[in-house]
């Protein structure tokens, strides 16, 4: 069984300040449930985590989130903003994929400033830049700003460790 903290998952209320990590979270998971989505009963919230309330058999479905409650480019596509600006990034010297995230990028932006957008719920969970304390800066989440042991754990075998210590050498060169 698995028991404890499920997952590290710093959550801070971007749509609605005045709003509680505990009631984001469960906002977002009424959000997700009710498109269709699953969340284990036994999840809860604590501590800027997702922490197991009881024993979990293995195996368990933690989360199902539907394809519904993910921004997309169908998304995009909806948005006034988001098919502006994939025209102007379409026009530029780029790759369709570099136009498309800039799309995506724009559509966020404006988006998720919208408190009546129906991604609102998600949005909730993101992290504040400028917030208090660290689990409120997304710069915290970047893997250049992991302990270097905890992304040697995470990266071992892997070729995104050359890509991490170098990315490390060239900061320490640059400071």
């Amino acid at each position: 069984p698995v028991r404890g903290v499920v997952s590290d998952w710093h959550v801070s209320a971007t749509g609605s300040p005045r709003m509680s990590r505990a009631d984001a979270y469960a906002d977002a998971r009424s959000w997700v449930q009710s498109n269709g989505g699953r969340v284990c009963p036994h999840l809860a919230y604590s501590n800027s985590s997702l922490v197991a309330t009881e024993d979990i058999a293995a195996e368990s479905l933690l989360l199902s989130i539907p394809l519904g409650c993910c921004v997309t480019q169908r998304d995009v596509l909806a948005s006034t903003v988001g098919r502006q600006a994939l025209r102007s990034a379409e026009s530029a010297p780029a790759s369709s994929t570099a136009a498309a995230d800039v799309g995506l990028a724009f559509f966020l932006a404006a988006d998720a400033f919208d408190e009546t957008s129906f991604f609102a719920p998600y949005y909730s969970l993101l992290p504040l830049l400028g917030g208090s304390g660290e689990e409120d800066d997304p710069r915290a989440l970047l893997p250049r700003s992991w302990p270097a042991a905890e992304l040697a754990s995470l990266l071992t075998g892997s070729a995104a460790t050359l890509v991490a210590a170098e990315a490390e050498r060239r900061s320490v060169v640059a400071d």
